[in-house]
């Protein structure tokens, strides 16, 4: 993926790369648990892997000792754009 890319949900995103969240569109109880868990916006977080069968997403805040395992179909609800590439030389 490239730096140009368009905002993504995280569920688009491949383990290893870091992010920002720029929104959360889920609504109700599942809003809350995600707000709950720490993932708020402007917040970095990082893909760290996938369960074998895709789900869940294991996700490190703030590259930081916290991690959270969440459902593909919550990480679906977070808006998140990727952090700036370093530039090549």
């Amino acid at each position: 993926m490239s730096c140009a890319e368009p905002d993504q949900t995280l569920d688009q995103i491949r383990p290893g790369q870091s992010c920002r969240i720029l929104r959360l569109t889920a609504s109700g109880s599942i809003r809350q648990r995600l707000l709950d868990m720490g993932l708020l916006p402007g917040r970095r977080i990082q893909l760290v892997r996938l369960a074998p069968l895709g789900d869940p997403l294991e996700v490190r805040l703030d590259a930081g000792d916290s991690f959270v395992a969440i459902r593909r179909q919550e990480a679906f609800h977070i808006t998140v754009t990727l952090e700036a590439c370093t530039p090549s030389r």
